[in-house]
């Protein structure tokens, strides 16, 4: 596991720590919670939100997961899924992020709290459906991707 960082070590330095660390807690099973940064997953998840990471939650397309990459935390929605590899996109991107292997898969988003502090519960059955919608709606499709925005807006 990853120590304490050195005395005197630059923000981006006790950021590496902070997330090596974060990694290896949800590797050994640990939930933990982060704060998320861009707009990769606007309207649904705004940047400076926090999400919580349960490696325990079984992942299923329209669910955001987060993976490890680049040395950072990336959470994006799983938009097609088979038993060996999944496929994430951000709800705000047209292209997906590519094939991962399964056990790629760090955590499941399982609640997210707003920046006002109102805590939203993932794993509601609407909530569940609402990301379905959204995974299968096709960014090449004008009219289903604005549609499955809204819902996503609506879901806030």
């Amino acid at each position: 596991m990853a120590g304490p960082t050195p005395p005197g070590a630059n923000d981006e330095t006790r950021e590496h720590a902070a997330i090596a660390l974060a990694i290896e807690l949800l590797k050994a099973g640990r939930a933990i919670q982060i704060v998320v940064g861009g707009t990769s997953m606007w309207p649904l998840v705004r940047d400076g939100e926090r999400v919580r990471l349960d490696p325990a939650a079984a992942p299923q397309v329209g669910m955001l997961a987060g993976v490890a990459r680049d040395g950072r935390i990336v959470v994006h929605r799983i938009v097609h899924s088979s038993d060996e590899a999944i496929e994430l996109r951000g709800d705000n991107l047209e292209t997906s992020d590519g094939s991962l292997p399964r056990s790629g898969i760090l955590g499941v988003v399982t609640e997210r709290w707003t920046r006002s502090g109102r805590e939203i519960d993932h794993r509601t059955r609407l909530r569940r459906l609402a990301g379905r919608a959204v995974a299968f709606a096709s960014p090449r499709c004008r009219w289903p991707w604005r549609l499955a925005r809204a819902m996503a807006v609506w879901m806030r």
